[in-house]
């Protein structure tokens, strides 16, 4: 409450961190009139206020209109922008150098790999290259950045239309039709500057479609919230307490589908088969206050 005064009367924007000063202005730009910031819009040392306002974050999320998230933040002091490497983006037009082989008219060769005669490289080697670059692909972003291994963080991916997230390597997009990043499509025949993913793999890590396929019924419903679950499980907090609270919204929108009554963690009309699943890793159990011992 030291800083409630302060905040809502007027303040300046370098008494805000660097994370939150970027959003600000990234927000400015498109012309947007609001943004909501957990931190700065929820009174922090007031139990009765985080109450209040933790068990609407999923009215926040799901009516946003854009969600934009600093990957690699592990801080809100941390900026939102980072330095990338031109060569992960930039074409490298190297076909001129193939004097007398027949090159494809408007095809740029933008990855080269030395190989063996006679050998083909995978795509499985082609990422290897693109790792060793510097750089990673959507799918490998989304599950190893830090943002991402954070408990609150997946329901805000989960239910907000569209994320723009901003990490070491680029800029990745993703909403409930498409997952996009800056990289080449290694799908293609012949590399080249591409920003429509077309992996499944990709389709499964967008953490949005696990929900909005529930819409086709009770069974695709209860897949999706397994899915998510095993991610939220592998989840770090920073308070243990917040283990129930911190998926309620998930809840919310697969008790909209199933019309089961939800059991902290489990639900009720399939509790046998709930009971009978299992952690594959070994697992610390959750303690805390209010927290049963099967959650």
């Amino acid at each position: 409450m030291k800083n409630y005064v302060h905040f809502r009367d007027e303040f300046s924007m370098n008494d805000l961190p660097k994370g939150w000063r970027d959003e600000v202005y990234l927000a400015r730009l498109p012309g947007y009139d609001y943004i909501w910031i957990d931190a700065l819009c929820i009174i922090q040392d007031s139990e009765y206020d985080w109450e209040t306002e933790a068990v609407l974050m999923s009215e926040v999320y799901r009516n946003c209109h854009l969600n934009l998230a600093a990957l690699s933040g592990e801080t809100c002091h941390a900026s939102l922008f980072h330095h990338r490497n031109p060569l992960l983006y930039i074409p490298c037009d190297l076909s001129s150098l193939f004097q007398g082989v027949s090159w494809p008219k408007n095809v740029a060769l933008t990855l080269a790999a030395i190989r063996a005669r006679d050998s083909v490289p995978d795509e499985c080697q082609i990422r290897k290259i693109i790792r060793a670059c510097g750089g990673n692909d959507y799918s490998e972003v989304m599950t190893n950045e830090p943002l991402n291994n954070r408990a609150w963080v997946l329901q805000e991916r989960a239910l907000s239309r569209r994320t723009l997230y901003f990490g070491k390597s680029g800029i990745f997009w993703d909403c409930l039709q498409v997952e996009i990043d800056g990289y080449a499509n290694l799908q293609d025949r012949y590399v080249t500057p591409t920003f429509l993913v077309h992996e499944r793999a990709w389709d499964e890590v967008n953490v949005k479609k696990a929900l909005q396929r529930g819409r086709l019924g009770r069974g695709v419903a209860l897949q999706g919230w397994y899915r998510l679950l095993a991610l939220y499980s592998r989840s770090s907090f920073t308070k243990e307490s917040d283990r129930l609270i911190a998926i309620s919204a998930l809840v919310k929108e697969v008790h909209k589908r199933t019309k089961f009554e939800y059991l902290a963690g489990l639900w009720k009309g399939i509790m046998v088969e709930d009971l009978l699943r299992c952690v594959r890793d070994r697992a610390t159990r959750p303690g805390g206050e209010g927290i049963p011992s099967w959650a």
